[in-house]
């Protein structure tokens, strides 16, 4: 079986604890009042200014038109075009697949 601890810490106990160790230690620069909670003058806030980034909103709105026109798109082509497209892509990701494990079989 576990020791039992013989002593029972309260809360206030323990915080008390604590603030008369944060009172030690004489490099602590916020300044906090007698719960240990910080006061705003002790905080150094700096203003947030949200400005627009151009090129970024510009390059999504390209990326997005052209996700839209490519949803478009896709009710207006055959079915032979979507499986060719299919295809493609698993042809694609395996062969990249099988180059990266061909470069590590000569190392």
């Amino acid at each position: 079986m576990p020791p039992s601890i013989s002593k029972s810490v309260t809360l206030e106990e323990n915080l008390s604890d604590v603030r008369q160790r944060k009172s030690d230690c004489n490099d602590n620069p916020v300044k906090t009042d007698e719960d240990g909670i910080k006061s705003e003058s002790s905080t150094n806030y700096t203003d947030f200014k949200p400005e627009i980034r151009w090129p970024d909103l510009i390059v999504q709105i390209f990326i997005h038109v052209g996700a839209l026109y490519g949803f478009y798109l896709l009710f207006s082509v055959k079915l032979y075009s979507l499986i060719w497209c299919e295809y493609l892509i698993y042809l694609s990701a395996l062969l990249i697949l099988s180059r990266h494990s061909a470069i590590f079989l000569f190392l």
